[in-house]
């Protein structure tokens, strides 16, 4: 599989999201959810950073005209 092109897992016209690594499991089944309340997910797994695959996330943006990235970064303790 090539690591310069974003993979579309699921196609939908209503929101983008954007993924990549463990949180894909959890997008997916968020786009599950969603579907039940009648929101069609597309969902793009990011295969690498670098490169990233700008056309085929903006491509799908722009036809739904919404995006959401999700992703899993630690919460930041505040320094006192």
């Amino acid at each position: 599989m090539p690591l310069d092109t974003c993979f579309t897992l699921r196609e939908g016209n209503d929101i983008t999201l954007v993924s990549w690594g463990a949180m894909i499991k959890e997008t997916l089944e968020a786009a599950d959810t969603l579907k039940e309340q009648n929101i069609e997910c597309e969902v793009i797994d990011v295969a690498c950073m670098n490169p990233l695959d700008h056309d085929t996330i903006l491509s799908s943006v722009a036809k739904t005209g919404r995006c959401v990235i999700i992703h899993e970064a630690p919460k930041l303790r505040s320094r006192r």
